[in-house]
């Protein structure tokens, strides 16, 4: 497997395979109209994969020049994107022209799971995505993957991620990440819950 940065021309491709794999995602499970969520949804996402890619933050996944897998891998100490990144990034375009109640029901669901570190220091490296092709998964590709991030985590040697499935929980699991805490909200008549793990390299 061979694994490079992405670039800004790798944009489209990149946002395009995030989506896919978080179409679905029951964090961005709403209610709202299917069209219009899908609209948001995916303007949101390729926002903060545009963020990353300028960043230097972002990984493209290669198998036998097949794109299998992207990952944002943050490393301590990094700040925040500022209000003129995201500008830069478009985000005055998606508030002037989203529906209101649908742009903001993501991002208070966004904010609500991101929560769950708000008492922690920044001195830990953040696996920020990982997502696999939808046609690929079940190859092995998220573990082959999540050996090769482990690898490029360097002292301080903690990598922390936060997903909202149960079966994201349970790959995790497996690949040596304990949960450090969970959180819960209420959304129409579900419930999200929020699980934070942490890898520690011996």
């Amino acid at each position: 497997m061979i694994i490079k940065k992405a670039t800004s021309t790798d944009i489209s491709k990149v946002a395009s395979l995030v989506y896919d794999a978080f179409e679905q995602y029951e964090l961005f499970n709403i209610g709202e109209d299917k069209a219009s969520k899908a609209n948001v949804l995916r303007k949101l996402l390729t926002i903060n994969m545009k963020i990353n890619i300028s960043s230097g933050y972002c990984y493209l996944c290669f198998d036998n020049e097949q794109l299998v897998g992207v990952f944002n891998l943050i490393p301590p100490h990094m700040k925040q994107p500022s209000v003129i990144d995201y500008i830069k990034s478009g985000a005055l375009k998606i508030i002037l022209t989203s529906p209101w109640k649908t742009l903001i029901q993501l991002l208070k669901n966004i904010h609500r799971a991101e929560d769950i570190m708000a008492q922690d220091k920044k001195d830990y490296w953040y696996l920020d995505t990982l997502v696999i092709d939808p046609n690929s998964q079940g190859s092995g590709y998220g573990s082959k993957i999540l050996t090769l991030i482990k690898e490029k985590v360097t002292a301080p040697a903690q990598l922390k991620l936060i997903t909202n499935a149960e079966r994201n929980a349970v790959f995790y699991r497996k690949n040596g990440f304990h949960t450090v805490r969970t959180t819960a909200f209420k959304q129409d008549s579900s419930t999200i819950k929020t699980w934070l793990f942490e890898y520690q390299q011996s």
